[in-house]
């Protein structure tokens, strides 16, 4: 292989005539060699396994739903959720997220669930995402506080006061838990999922001296693991804090009744 890309150097350098062009000609294969390839190859892998875990049986997935009670820290949010759910207040995704959630992703009917399963998540099948914000970052008004001035909280946060609460007490709690040396500051907003299996993307903008962002994975399921550039990693009841704001990142498939939440604060 060294010898081929030696050889391939030669062949390219011969052809630049003066001392100066060289030297900018090997920097430019140096680089190619050293940076701009192995990102293709990286590209590549991470297609390969995103083709190989979208591939996984909805039997596979179905066998592996876990009903296990939830950890106590997590109890009140999860009935919470599936309370909401179960109201159909669920509210309608963004268009801009919508982009990055799969479409037939998750659990599109009862019928991909066994029968074991089917009657307890009938509820919780449509996939759906909204974002809450932290009424410590809101004025008396409940309006969310800028530098350049105010802007009207979500809909989330009017119609769901009580769960708003919930989690962001919970991203205290678990932040304790968290391999950090320091605590996690309290996030500006939180994206609340349902049942959504998020394709390959990084998150836009940029966090506002939070660089990390915080998910969690709670609910009754199976698969689901996030995927960030290749590693996946198990969040059911088990917090990563990443970089959605640089980093790939995507959901593996599942099945069964599965809950996200996403602690961040962006630069709006």
């Amino acid at each position: 292989k060294e010898k081929f890309i030696d050889s391939i150097n030669r062949k390219i350098l011969e052809r630049v005539t003066t001392s100066k062009g060289r030297a900018e000609q090997s920097l430019w294969l140096l680089d190619l060699q050293q940076k701009i390839c192995p990102r293709i190859n990286k590209q590549l892998d991470q297609n390969e396994l995103i083709r190989s875990t979208d591939h996984i049986s909805k039997e596979v997935l179905n066998d592996s739903i876990s009903i296990e009670a939830p950890p106590t820290d997590y109890e009140m949010c999860l009935n919470e959720l599936r309370c909401i759910v179960t109201s159909g207040q669920w509210p309608l995704t963004s268009v801009a997220r919508s982009k990055v959630i799969k479409q037939g992703g998750g659990n599109e009917s009862a019928n991909d669930l066994s029968k074991e399963f089917k009657d307890e998540f009938e509820n919780t099948i449509q996939s759906g995402s909204f974002t809450i914000i932290n009424p410590e970052f809101c004025n008396e008004d409940g309006d969310y506080m800028l530098q350049n001035g105010n802007i009207r909280s979500p809909q989330g946060n009017t119609l769901f006061p009580d769960l708003v609460k919930m989690i962001f007490d919970l991203e205290v709690n678990i932040s304790k838990d968290l391999a950090s040396s320091t605590q996690r500051p309290s996030s500006s907003h939180c994206a609340v999922n349902r049942n959504a299996q998020f394709t390959p993307h990084v998150d836009s903008g940029r966090g506002l001296g939070q660089s990390l962002s915080m998910i969690v994975g709670l609910g009754n399921y199976g698969g689901g693991k996030l995927l960030v550039e290749g590693d996946a990693h198990d969040i059911r009841f088990t917090p990563l804090q990443f970089d959605g704001w640089r980093s790939r990142h995507w959901t593996a498939p599942f099945a069964g009744e599965r809950f996200s939440l996403v602690w961040f604060t962006p630069d709006i």
